[in-house]
C-alpha cells in the first residue's frame, strides 16, 4: 500500500513540475546545446508529420481527429511533428531523433 502512495505522489509531483511555465523552452535549449555541435552545414535534416492513433480513449488532453492512412478513416489521436538528423558518428552515418512534439 505504501508503494502505491509513493507512486501516486511522485506522479502528481512530476505532472505539476512538467507543467511549469517555460520548462519546455529550457529543455529544448539544453537538448539543442547537447547535439547542435554534431549537425553540420551539409547534414540532412528530415521533418515529417505522423500521428498516434488512440481509438479507445474517451478523454485525454489534446485529442483530435487524425487520419489513419492504412484504413482510410478518421480516428481519435494526436498529430506529431518529428525532426531527425543524419549526422556523422564514429566514421559512419546515424539517424538521430532531434525532436518530436504533438501538434
Amino acid at each position: 500500500m505504501a508503494n502505491n502512495i509513493i507512486i501516486k505522489k511522485t506522479s502528481e509531483r512530476l505532472y505539476r513540475n512538467m507543467g511549469r511555465e517555460g520548462l519546455d523552452a529550457e529543455l529544448q535549449a539544453v537538448l539543442l546545446d547537447m547535439v547542435s555541435f554534431r549537425i553540420k552545414r551539409d547534414s540532412l535534416i528530415i521533418v515529417y508529420e505522423s500521428d498516434i492513433e488512440k481509438p479507445y480513449v474517451m478523454k485525454m488532453e489534446g485529442l483530435k481527429l487524425v487520419h489513419n492512412g492504412s484504413k482510410s478513416i478518421q480516428t481519435i489521436g494526436y498529430n506529431q511533428l518529428n525532426i531527425v538528423a543524419c549526422v556523422d558518428h564514429n566514421q559512419s552515418r546515424a539517424i538521430e531523433v532531434r525532436s518530436a512534439a504533438l501538434i
